[in-house]
């Protein structure tokens, strides 16, 4: 397979991780609650997400693994692998 096929593959899958993870954090912010409740579980989805312990995954995008794991947040949640 050429570089380019490839790479653009690559590219194009990257987007639909990307966008899967768009659209899971907007359902957050969009659920019932204050802005802060909303807001709580916006940031809760995007640390789970960037640890690698929820959301869409795809073979050719495993950046999510790779990614150092934050700090606890806020609700005395510790988001470290147990």
């Amino acid at each position: 397979m050429a570089p380019a096929i490839a790479g653009g593959r690559v590219a194009a899958a990257m987007a639909r991780h990307v966008r899967a993870h768009l659209e899971q954090l907007t359902a957050m912010g969009e659920r019932p609650g204050t802005a802060a409740e909303r807001l709580e579980a916006v940031l809760e989805a995007y640390a789970l997400i960037i640890t690698g312990e929820t959301g869409p995954t795809s073979p050719e995008c495993s950046t999510a693994k790779s990614t150092p794991r934050p700090p606890s947040i806020g609700s005395g949640r510790s988001y470290a692998p147990s």
